[in-house]
C-alpha cells in the first residue's frame, strides 16, 4: 500500500509541474511517452512478448499517429485510415497457419485502435489553448476516481460489480469513484480557472468517472484473458503503464465529444 501511494504522488507531482508550468509541448511529451509505453504493455499482452516485429511496428505506428496529432492534425486522422492496411499486411507475410493469423491480425489491429483512437483525442485536448490545464482536470477525475473506487470499496464494499472480470470491483466502490471523479474534475478545472460553469463540470466529471471505471473492466478482460496479473512492472505498486491510464483512454474521448475540438 506504502508504496502505491509514494508512485501515485510522484506521478502526481509530475504531471502537475510538467502541464501547469511546463511549455505547452510538455502535453505532447507526456502522452508520447505514455503511447511507447502502453503500445508495447498492450502488444505483449494480447500478441506475445514474442511476436516483437507486430509489437515494435505496431508501438512506431501508434507514436507516429501521436506525432501527427500534435503537429499535423489533418494528416493524424488520415494516417488513422492507413494503419489498419499496413498492420494487416504485415501479419499476412508470415509463415503460421491461417486460425493463427487471423488470430494476430485481429489483435493487433484491434489493440491498436483501442489506444490509438484515445490518445488522439488526448493530443487534441492537450493542444487547445488551456490544453495542459485540461489534461489535469481529466487526470483527476480519472485518477481521483480510481482512488476513490479503491478506498470506498475496501471499506464499504459488499456487493460485487462484475465479479468475473474483477472480482475485488464492488458496486459501493463504483459509487465513491464517481464520486471521487468529480471532487477531481471540479476542483482542478476550479483552481485552473478553465471556463466550465459549476453544472457543467460536475457533468464532465461525472461522465468520465463512469467511462473510466468501463475503461478498468476493459483492461481487466484482457489481463484475465490473457491470464496475467499486471500489464508491466515499470510502476511499483500499480503495474504497467497501462494498468495506470486504462480508464483515461475511455475518458479522453468522452471529454473531446463533450467539449468540442
Amino acid at each position: 500500500m506504502a508504496t502505491r501511494i509514494v508512485t501515485g504522488l510522484l506521478l502526481a507531482a509530475g504531471a502537475i509541474l510538467l502541464l501547469s508550468l511546463g511549455p505547452p509541448v510538455g502535453a505532447y511529451a507526456l502522452i508520447q511517452l505514455a503511447a511507447l509505453l502502453v503500445g508495447d504493455e498492450l502488444f505483449r499482452i494480447v500478441l506475445g512478448a514474442e511476436r516483437t516485429r507486430e509489437r515494435y511496428v505496431g508501438t512506431t505506428l501508434l507514436a507516429a499517429v501521436v506525432a501527427l496529432g500534435w503537429f499535423a492534425p489533418a494528416q493524424a486522422l488520415l494516417a488513422l485510415f492507413v494503419a489498419a492496411p499496413i498492420l494487416l499486411s504485415l501479419v499476412l507475410f508470415s509463415p503460421d497457419d491461417v486460425e493463427t493469423l487471423a488470430r494476430r491480425a485481429a489483435f493487433l489491429v484491434a489493440g491498436f485502435y483501442y489506444l490509438a483512437l484515445p490518445l488522439v483525442a488526448l493530443v487534441f485536448i492537450g493542444a487547445r489553448e488551456k490544453g495542459p490545464l485540461e489534461m489535469l482536470a481529466l487526470f483527476g477525475a480519472v485518477f481521483a476516481g480510481d482512488s476513490g473506487a479503491f478506498f470506498a470499496g475496501k471499506f464499504l464494499g459488499k456487493h460485487k460489480l462484475y465479479e468475473k472480470i474483477s472480482p475485488k470491483k464492488t458496486w459501493e466502490g463504483a459509487v465513491g469513484g464517481a464520486v471521487a471523479s468529480v471532487g477531481g474534475f471540479v476542483l482542478i478545472s476550479t483552481l485552473g480557472n478553465l471556463s466550465y460553469s459549476l453544472p457543467v463540470a460536475i457533468g464532465l466529471g461525472f461522465a468520465c468517472g463512469v467511462v473510466e471505471q468501463v475503461g478498468d473492466l476493459v483492461e481487466s478482460l484482457f489481463k484475465r484473458a490473457a491470464g496475467v496479473k499486471d500489464s508491466g512492472s515499470i510502476l511499483p505498486g500499480h503495474g504497467g503503464m497501462l494498468d495506470r491510464v486504462d480508464g483515461l483512454l475511455f475518458a479522453a474521448p468522452v471529454l473531446l465529444a463533450l467539449t468540442g475540438f
